[in-house]
């Protein structure tokens, strides 16, 4: 249904910004390019996310609290690690604070829980303020086309809607 709702509007939109241009470029620009970064962003975040949650499996974070979820609430006496040093001697090694179980949380705190695993709070805070600003821009970019859109199906496909309609 998605893509049936959309597809008009879409459409519409791409075939505007990309007349006079060639057809190459344009499905290289408006298919191959998205459809590479999705690719790549995908792959590199969800082997991430599968990293950290395993890391959080090792140390026996099992989710029962949410001292057992979050490595910076954890009891770092009991959850941890073993681990064999260069010299043969195993150490116990505490969980990380920014060490956590991410299956057990809501899909807003997976993406901030992510961004904060890769460095300090400082750094958390900054890709976090950095995602926001993402998502804003990409909601008013994304409501700014489509109205245009429906500017120009409402003005019977006039290429430059009455501002008045605007």
């Amino acid at each position: 249904g998605w893509w049936i709702s959309w597809g008009p509007f879409v459409g519409t939109f791409l075939a505007r910004i990309s007349k006079g241009r060639k057809l190459g470029p344009f499905i290289i620009a408006s298919l191959v390019l998205p459809s590479f970064w999705s690719f790549v962003f995908t792959g590199i975040f969800g082997a991430s996310q599968i990293r950290i949650s395993r890391q959080a499996e090792a140390a026996g974070l099992d989710m029962s609290d949410s001292a057992h979820t979050y490595g910076s609430l954890a009891d770092k006496d009991v959850i941890g690690w073993n681990t064999v040093g260069e010299d043969g001697i195993t150490r116990w090694v505490p969980v990380g604070d920014n060490v956590v179980r991410l299956y057990n949380l809501a899909t807003e705190d997976v993406v901030f829980e992510h961004m904060c695993y890769y460095g300090s709070f400082g750094f958390g805070t900054f890709m976090t303020v950095i995602t926001l600003i993402c998502v804003v821009l990409y909601f008013v970019t994304s409501s700014d086309s489509a109205s245009y859109v429906v500017d120009i199906l409402a003005a019977n496909g006039l290429e430059e809607p009455p501002t008045i309609q605007k």
